[in-house]
């Protein structure tokens, strides 16, 4: 095979071939491809309650061992002048995990933002804007 192998001292080894980049780790027994994908997205709840939203990865992933993480980069709107932040949450949805589907894996999200209302003594489900990491 037409390909260039460079070993470490530790077992791990460094390998670049028609199908691009790839370390081995001997540490962890992982293959990385050196693939990372940012994806934006917003997700919340209806306003009672939160809500899954499946976001897809793209098909690039398919047939690799990949990571996805996430992380918060708004709490956007509240809903009115009187509400304050209660609490912001974005995780991969409880008991669910990743699915195959329409040629491409989907991560299961849930996030939301939860306002109070002291006048009213309420709290309402708001929508969250994150970001996930993808690395293969």
């Amino acid at each position: 095979e037409n390909s260039i192998r460079v070993n470490h001292d530790d077992g791990s080894y460094s390998m670049m071939d028609k199908d691009g980049i790839m370390r081995y780790d001997s540490g962890t027994g992982r293959k990385y491809h050196h693939l990372t994908k940012i994806i934006k997205f917003v997700c919340g709840g209806d306003g009672q309650a939160p809500a899954t939203r499946w976001i897809p990865i793209g098909s690039e992933f398919n047939g690799l061992d990949w990571e996805a993480s996430l992380s918060i980069s708004d709490s956007l709107q509240a809903s009115s002048n009187e509400a304050t932040i209660h609490r912001i949450v974005l995780t991969q949805t409880p008991g669910e995990n990743p699915r195959y589907r329409n040629g491409q894996w989907e991560m299961p999200v849930m996030g939301y933002t939860t306002y109070y209302n002291l006048e009213t003594d309420s709290r309402r489900y708001g929508d969250v804007a994150g970001i996930m990491i993808v690395t293969a």
